[in-house]
């Protein structure tokens, strides 16, 4: 069992590898124990809405593969309707509800909370998907 002894603001503090820490004040002969409580972690809030410039709609890719097809295609300015159209993206109106399932740097799977598109998930880029 580990152990190391400091003095921290007037108190000595014995830390003990498995048995939590005791301290006690100088001139105490019992040490008094405090146990590390965590409070539950909150549950984190993922929803969000969809948009991209002002009211367009959003393009959302049932695979991360075909959104990554559309941007490669969108880059080099080339077949962008017919990539959307191969990997099955569907539309969903600015401002459309979403959850993040999977919040990733540049992209993020969404599901979809409103609309004709319902329990629907996909992908889009990160920077579409806002509080």
């Amino acid at each position: 069992m580990a152990k190391s002894d400091d003095v921290v603001g007037g108190l000595t503090v014995l830390i003990l590898g498995a048995g939590g820490i005791w301290w006690w004040l100088s001139g105490d002969d019992e040490p008094e124990r405090e146990t590390a409580t965590q409070a539950a972690p909150e549950p984190m809030d993922n929803s969000c809405v969809v948009s991209a410039k002002g009211d367009m709609a959003v393009l959302v890719f049932p695979t991360e593969a075909g959104l990554d097809a559309f941007a490669v295609a969108a880059n080099r300015g080339v077949a962008e309707e017919a990539t959307a159209r191969q990997h099955r993206a569907f539309e969903v109106a600015a401002g459309t509800s979403c959850e993040r399932v999977d919040l990733g740097l540049m992209v993020t799977q969404i599901l979809i909370t409103a609309g004709p598109h319902e329990g629907r998930t996909g992908w889009v880029p990160t920077e579409w998907t806002r509080r």
